[in-house]
């Protein structure tokens, strides 16, 4: 509506200077002679450039040049050589120095000939002819003596060659010393002529460069006003972003508060950690501490690196058929234990007809639940959180999902909630100050949602608590009531995991974890020892744990070596790396999954057990089309 709007006032401004100025006749005279020399001169400009380069490659007469003079060189050591043999009466030698003259002076004339007849396409220099004239009389007496030298050498008068001999290296050094000079004086003459060909080229670029802006002055002149008009739009535009700017330094000084506070507490309690008189009773309380301030740190930066990827239209979403219970019981338990301090009632409602799965994707959907209901727990201070899933339309193919996120909280005021989707903006300062964040997550969430096939609202009253509502279309669904997630107290019992990684800690920690949860753990440091393992193993691996960045063979190198030897043990790619082409290049690979570092427990051990349980590999090209 607003750019409508400032076209209107731009064509009101305008008037009658929006008429082509060029319908005049002598204005359009003008315009054709500009245009039609400027072409002229274009077609000349681009000849010449076609021209000079043809002076790019060696000139002919110029590399002829050089080969006669090697041969001549080489015509003067085999004299020289057949003297030595007249010397020391070596007729066997004598014969072999004359047969490689002959050969010499064969190839004198051969590129003599050849020369002449390039004098006429490309035509050449009267220099390079004039030397080709003298270089023949010099060509016919060599030719001569050599012949002479072979019919001495032939004959009994061995005694005459080294005379001849001499004679052919005067010869020669007259050839060598004819070609240097040629060289020298039509390397001068090729300069001259390229130089004077780019002088011009030059020329008439600039004339064609000329006759091009002067017909663009001609016919840009009504556009004058147009622009200036266009201006002062853009003037209107830059106190509009100024005010983003200002916003964003906002959003910036409030990310560096939050990015500090959780590692200022991250450090000075693991500093206190390290602290040998710090009570056995307080370490457990600051390993807490430490530990939450870290998953509020990451999920800062996950926020950061989605707002990054969702501004430049990178972000991605998959559809696999996935449960909408089992999410959203998986959001509750995640946030039950932030509700438990506060002494909030946590609860979810699963509405008759909603479909046992639908095709979504679970982990951006999942983002949106908690982000909504953390918000909830976060501003609730006495009653509860509620999270209903209603399905609508035909029950046997419900239309559309809808999860309802419902709190007794503060509430939000009308102002409020028309800029509460806005990223940068704060709802209000005090509220930054009273309970932190950046303001990020809903935004976030509301994009993530319209990427899902939704769209996310909010009715809310100031004191009465809020409805967030995020309805999605569905694509495809599968009705009945959802699964019931088994909790044991080791689920991994019973599941053999092979863990290739090469960084200590990250090994360690990992081989804890699962461990810890009833897996059988080996480890490798690198591709080549995870491969070795799985040919040798007596007892199949349920689950291969790989890590992409390794020494000696990283971690798709090793999966494609595991793949072409038969090997259908499900494979989980493990990397700090979250980009699309990463995850293409994972499962072109041959990998069954994709973890992204740092990796939640809980979801380390559900894709174990989920995979473990799945059995047989499914191809990965069918997965990464899902």
């Amino acid at each position: 509506m607003q750019t409508h709007e400032s076209e209107r006032r731009a064509r009101d401004e305008l008037g009658p200077v929006s008429r082509p100025a060029y319908q005049g006749r002598w204005h359009f005279l003008y315009g054709t002679m500009l245009i039609v020399m400027a072409a002229v001169t274009l077609g000349s400009h681009v000849r010449l450039q076609l021209e000079l380069n043809s002076y790019t490659s060696p000139d002919p007469a110029i590399d002829a040049s050089v080969r006669v003079r090697r041969h001549a060189r080489d015509l003067a050591i085999d004299a020289a050589s057949a003297i030595e043999a007249a010397a020391d009466s070596d007729s066997v030698g004598v014969r072999r120095y004359a047969n490689s003259a002959s050969h010499s002076v064969r190839a004198i004339g051969a590129t003599l000939e050849t020369l002449v007849a390039q004098g006429e396409s490309p035509p050449q220099p009267p220099e390079a002819l004039s030397y080709a004239d003298r270089l023949a009389s010099l060509h016919a007496d060599a030719r001569a003596a050599v012949e002479e030298l072979a019919a001495a050498e032939t004959g009994a008068g061995i005694g005459s060659i080294v005379p001849i001999c001499r004679g052919i290296e005067v010869l020669s050094a007259q050839m060598v010393a004819l070609m240097d000079q040629a060289i020298r004086d039509l390397t001068v003459l090729h300069d001259e002529e390229h130089r004077s060909l780019s002088r011009s080229s030059l020329a008439l670029a600039a004339v064609t460069a000329l006759l091009f802006t002067a017909y663009a002055g001609l016919m840009l002149g009504p556009v004058a006003r147009t622009v200036r008009a266009q201006l002062r739009e853009l003037e209107r535009a830059r106190a509009v972003a100024m005010e983003g700017i200002r916003a964003k330094g906002e959003f910036l000084a409030n990310v560096t508060h939050e990015l500090r506070t959780p590692l200022t507490s991250i450090l000075g309690y693991a500093e206190l950690l390290r602290d040998s008189r710090t009570p056995e009773a307080e370490r457990a309380e600051y390993v807490e501490i430490i530990h939450n301030n870290g998953t509020h740190l990451l999920q800062l930066i996950n926020d950061l690196l989605d707002l990054a990827k969702l501004d430049a239209g990178r972000m991605t979403v998959s559809r696999v058929a996935c449960s909408p219970a089992e999410i959203v019981e998986q959001t509750v338990q995640l946030l039950r234990p932030a509700a438990e301090r506060k002494r909030l009632s946590l609860e979810y409602v699963i509405h008759a007809g909603v479909p046992r799965a639908i095709e979504s994707d679970p982990d951006r959907l999942r983002q949106v639940l908690v982000n909504l209901a953390g918000n909830a727990v976060k501003f609730t201070f006495s009653g509860g959180v509620r999270i209903e899933v209603h399905a609508e339309g035909d029950p046997d193919r419900p239309a559309a999902i809808r999860f309802e996120v419902h709190d007794t909280g503060i509430g939000i005021d009308e102002e409020t909630q028309r800029r509460l989707f806005t990223p940068f903006v704060q709802a209000e300062t005090a509220t930054t100050r009273r309970f932190g964040g950046t303001g990020l997550g809903l935004a976030i969430s509301n994009d993530l949602a319209r990427l899902l096939g939704g769209r996310i609202a909010v009715q809310s009253e100031r004191g009465k608590g809020s409805v967030f509502t995020v309805r999605l279309n569905l694509a495809g669904s599968h009705p009945t009531a959802s699964p019931t997630p088994l909790d044991t107290a080791h689920p991994l019992r019973g599941v053999r995991v092979l863990l290739a990684e090469d960084g200590d800690d990250n090994r360690r920690l990992l081989t804890h974890l699962l461990r810890s949860s009833g897996a059988h753990v080996e480890t490798a440091r690198n591709g080549f020892e995870a491969c070795s393992l799985v040919e040798n193993a007596q007892t199949p691996f349920s689950v291969i744990l790989m890590d992409l960045q390794m020494p000696e063979l990283d971690g798709l190198g090793a999966v494609r070596k595991l793949r072409a030897s038969a090997c259908r043990t499900p494979i989980i790619a493990l990397t700090a790396n979250n980009r699309p082409n990463d995850r293409d290049a994972c499962f072109q690979a041959g990998c069954d999954d994709y973890l992204v570092k740092p990796i939640e427990r809980a979801k380390l051990i559900a894709e174990c057990r989920r995979w473990h349980d799945e059995g047989a590999r499914t191809a990965p090209d069918n997965r990464a089309a899902a």
